[in-house]
């Protein structure tokens, strides 16, 4: 009886190693074959990274042709813009300098009728910045089509202020760029004297400038500026009316400075608020330095007051369409 308890014993123990045994192994193959698994997936990423970073990605076809396509798209846009900003501006016309003097002559003749028209005092004399054409001088021939720009500009922003009711024009510069600058001494005079009260005669040559580049679109620039100086006479409500046509105006019209001149109280205001000098500055700083002028004395706007004004305006000229891309309009209508 012991002998065979024995045997079952032995029996169960080996039938239980045995079970251990087929589970050990049956972990183990299990084990092995995730293994082979995970092994096999992390050789098959490590050679998916080597291919990636063994390859020249650059020039990709498909970036290339994306890159290209927005490209061409802003391309567009900008000359689309361009477009549009340059619907108002004044388009360069051929002619000859004997054409350009008379035009020069009619326009003269038309802003000084508009004048009388609208009540406008301006000096017969006054030759609206072409001061050195007013002796019958021929301009050069590769100079006339910006001339013709500039005066036609000119005369837009004259019958601005007119229709501005101002009371008189006193002075009008522009940018010489054409040829040498004429000498001072033979400069006609702009504005006669006392045409205005408070505002000392000018000479052509003290309000015009010299600038070779005047208007001019240079290499790859979008644009290009004109600039000219207006003085003239009004009321606070005219000098309102016009900037604020300016504003409006069809050509690109930009503000650079205005000074305002009150003859009635000799003061000078600058674009931004400072004194700038008047009729008897030395008296009038000592007066408001002690106290003297009450501060109201010293504002010019809200009195209705007749005000002296010279305005630098800038005209900006926009190429029509960016440099060798003209034909973009029409790719992207």
């Amino acid at each position: 009886m012991t002998a065979m308890r024995r045997r079952v014993w032995i029996g169960a123990a080996a039938g239980a190693v045995a079970l251990l045994c087929v589970a050990a192994v049956a972990l183990l193959a299990r084990g092995w074959l995730a293994y082979r698994r995970a092994e096999a997936g992390l050789n098959g990423a490590r050679a998916e990274l080597e291919r990636l970073y063994a390859r020249n990605p650059f020039p990709s076809e498909e970036n290339v042709k994306e890159e290209q396509r927005k490209e061409a798209a802003l391309r567009r846009e900008l000359a689309g813009l361009l477009a549009r900003l340059a619907e108002g501006q004044t388009p360069e016309i051929e002619q000859s300098p004997a054409r350009f003097m008379a035009q020069f002559w009619d326009t003269r003749q038309s802003l000084l009728n508009a004048a009388r028209e609208r009540g406008v005092s301006v000096p017969e004399d006054m030759a609206f910045g072409f001061g050195r054409y007013m002796t019958g001088n021929l301009p050069n021939s590769p100079d006339v089509m910006r001339l013709t720009q500039q005066l036609t500009i000119m005369q837009a922003l004259v019958s601005s202020l007119f229709e501005a009711r101002i009371s008189a024009l006193t002075g009008v510069g522009r940018e010489e760029f054409e040829g040498e600058a004429a000498p001072e001494t033979a400069a006609p005079v702009e504005r006669r004297r006392g045409a205005a009260a408070g505002v000392a005669a000018t000479s052509a040559s003290a309000l015009n400038t010299r600038n070779p580049q005047a208007g001019l679109i240079e290499g790859d620039a979008l644009y290009g500026v004109w600039r000219f100086k207006i003085e003239f006479t009004g009321r606070e409500a005219a000098l309102l009316e016009a900037l604020n046509r300016m504003a409006e105006h069809r050509l690109f019209v930009v503000v650079k400075t205005l000074r305002l001149d009150s003859s009635e109280r000799g003061l000078d205001v600058g674009a931004e608020g400072g004194r700038a000098g008047g009729r008897d500055e030395a008296k009038t700083a000592a007066a408001s330095a002690d106290g003297s002028v009450a501060r109201d004395e010293r504002i010019l706007t809200g009195r209705d007051l007749p005000l002296s004004a010279r305005v630098e305006l800038e005209v900006y000229q926009f190429r029509k369409s960016p440099p060798g891309q003209e034909d973009l309009l029409e790719e992207g209508a």
